[in-house]
């Protein structure tokens, strides 16, 4: 069993991430990394770019370069806007947690009582799917943490049950720390990339990191 004192010292070791987008973002980063010289290090981060979901939550990579989340697409003025594919999100929690508040199934009453681990106020992820399941308003324990990563972890620990990435979750998963609440349920979140519309090779170069990443990670 975690007391509450060993939870809080774990939970401080969390990564303080942004947003899943981030995370596709830093895989095509490491690809680029590997092929580019150090010139094109340096013109990449003065790159105005964006990495776009269909949610609202921004946050600043540099002076000019975000990965953010929006309910509409739509470009900026003179940007260039492309599908990259969809990110499959599954609700976790630890094994224990799982038959503490859901041993009788996934519905109205448990979800209403459950503790609930959201990114922030504007995540709607977890709301969404919680209307899959019922239409009836209900009011759980919210933990605010603003990390992706982190979320398994957090959910591993007992801390209340999330909505995480499918390529997060699979060793945790595997490893027991945390199981699906409802296999056959789940949210896919379109993901965009947004880019200057000019000739740029550095620009191209960026661009195809970033579609390859997005072909092994993302449901095309």
């Amino acid at each position: 069993m975690i007391h509450a004192g060993q939870k809080r010292a774990q939970l401080n070791d969390l990564n303080p991430d942004a947003s899943d987008a981030v995370v596709l973002f830093a895989g095509a980063v490491t690809r680029l990394h590997d092929e580019c010289t150090t010139r094109m290090k340096h013109s990449f981060a003065r790159l105005p770019c964006q990495c776009l979901q269909k949610c609202s939550i921004t946050l600043t990579l540099s002076a000019q370069a975000t990965a953010a989340r929006r309910h509409m697409l739509l470009p900026i003025q003179g940007c260039n806007v492309d599908p990259l594919g969809s990110m499959r999100y599954f609700a976790i929690a630890s094994p224990e947690f799982a038959k503490t508040h859901f041993h009788g199934g996934v519905h109205a009453e448990a979800l209403a009582t459950a503790p609930l681990i959201v990114f922030d106020r504007k995540d709607d992820l977890q709301w969404r799917f919680i209307r899959r399941i019922t239409r009836a308003r209900v009011s759980p324990p919210v933990h605010y943490l603003p990390t992706s990563t982190g979320f398994v972890k957090a959910a591993a620990l007992g801390l209340g049950w999330c909505l995480a990435p499918e390529t997060l979750i699979g060793s945790a998963v595997e490893e027991g720390r945390v199981v699906v609440l409802e296999a056959g349920r789940w949210l896919d979140v379109p993901l965009y990339w947004q880019h200057a519309a000019v000739r740029s090779e550095t620009i191209e170069n960026v661009s195809r990191a970033l579609y390859e990443a997005a072909a092994s990670a993302l449901r095309q």
